[in-house]
């Protein structure tokens, strides 16, 4: 969840960057990085639903 959090004061960063002339290719490479953390965390959520899905617990999420 920290990470999900962070990813999006990351992408608020990056849309208030973009607006400056000169950061194009900074705002590109930390666009990118928060795109790579999102799914990350995407990923690490879907394995942990499908752990509980699996163990039969937690079946009211």
């Amino acid at each position: 969840m920290d990470a999900l959090d962070k990813s999006v004061k990351l992408g608020d960063a990056v849309e208030k960057l973009r607006n400056i002339p000169g950061f194009s290719k900074l705002t590109a490479k930390l666009e990118k990085e928060s795109k790579e953390i999102l799914k990350d965390t995407e990923e690490k959520v879907a394995q942990a639903i499908s752990t509980v899905a699996k163990d039969g617990t937690g079946t009211n999420l």
